[in-house]
């Protein structure tokens, strides 16, 4: 569902770091729709953007506890610390929103030449 507290789900946090051990073109799947390299619309990334601006690994949640402390034990062992982790979700959504950016304009300068 969908909660404005900007928190994710520390499954989603697991599989993202598991998709960058394994340099995985990485995508966000969120409840507004999915975002990746290939961009999404620009008010889904800007959404989730303003989302991940304040995330901390440590607010996530789990509906079970000792699943919530397994994950961050292995957050921690992978990355030195969960505060790690949360820059490297900022450094990946950063990425995704200035190739948006980039992605509109070319749609937009291709159809500006269409229109003539």
């Amino acid at each position: 569902g969908r909660h404005g507290t900007g928190s994710a789900g520390v499954w989603c946090l697991f599989e993202f770091l598991l998709a960058s051990e394994r340099q995985h073109n990485l995508v966000f799947a969120t409840d507004l729709g999915v975002l990746g390299d290939q961009g999404a619309s620009p008010d889904i990334a800007l959404q989730v953007g303003r989302a991940l601006r304040t995330l901390q690994v440590v607010n996530c949640h789990a509906s079970v506890e000792e699943d919530r402390q397994k994950i961050f034990q292995f957050i921690r062992s992978k990355m030195g610390s969960l505060a790690n982790m949360d820059i490297q979700i900022k450094q990946r959504m950063s990425r995704i929103l200035q190739q948006n950016v980039q992605n509109l304009a070319d749609a937009t300068e291709t159809l500006l030449l269409e229109m003539g």
